[in-house]
């Protein structure tokens, strides 16, 4: 849908919602070849918090408790309960974002490396780059394949590095018990057997 706005042309608008429903962010885009928030407004409970107007962003991710991860095509910026907007890091060949499973962490994917926030936007890890990754326990346990190694961390810290059968890996899932990671491949799937640190609780 296209609208016109006191001269401004937007080409269409989205809603982008918190898990639990408290916050929405209403963005309107614009753009010739390339899409950017021309406005937007976040509401808590329906009531305007703060208003940002021609931000690079196109996506946004919004926590819990109002704060949003905004994705650029080069970088991803963080904005602050008041609307303050703060530069996280430049992105080179971005391939993953997205939250934790009780949506308390942030993962950023790129060539580089994978970052894992907390929803104030300070770093909690800086892992290794990778392609595919799953996590359970708010992040505390994450599974990543880089080409054709499987790494694992537990708490930030690699447990387990293996090479894998092939580089093409279509998916990655824990076991019902997450003791195993079950790595799916084009013809099969392989079960790894994950080593945890003594006395931890799964």
């Amino acid at each position: 849908m296209i609208d016109l706005f006191f001269g401004i042309i937007y080409l269409f608008s989205v809603d982008f919602s918190s898990e639990n429903g408290l916050f929405t962010m209403q963005v309107d885009y614009t753009g010739g070849t390339e899409c950017f928030a021309e406005n937007l407004i976040l509401y808590e409970n329906d009531i305007p918090v703060y208003t940002l107007e021609n931000t690079p962003a196109h996506t946004f991710y919004i926590t819990n408790i109002g704060t949003v991860f905004a994705l650029s095509d080069h970088q991803l910026c963080f904005f602050g309960r008041d609307g303050n907007v703060e530069v996280l890091q430049d992105l080179h060949f971005p391939n993953g974002f997205g939250f934790s499973e009780d949506k308390e962490r942030f993962f950023a994917s790129d060539r580089d490396h994978l970052r894992v926030y907390y929803q104030n936007g300070e770093v909690l890890y800086e892992l290794e780059p990778c392609r595919l990754f799953i996590d359970f326990q708010n992040g505390r346990f994450i599974a990543a394949v880089s080409n054709d190694t499987l790494i694992f961390y537990e708490d930030g810290q690699q447990v387990l590095k293996r090479a894998l059968s092939t580089p093409y890996i279509r998916g990655l899932e824990f076991s019902k018990d997450h003791n195993c990671l079950i790595v799916q491949t084009p013809r099969s799937f392989e079960t790894i057997e994950l080593p945890f640190k003594k006395g931890t609780d799964k």
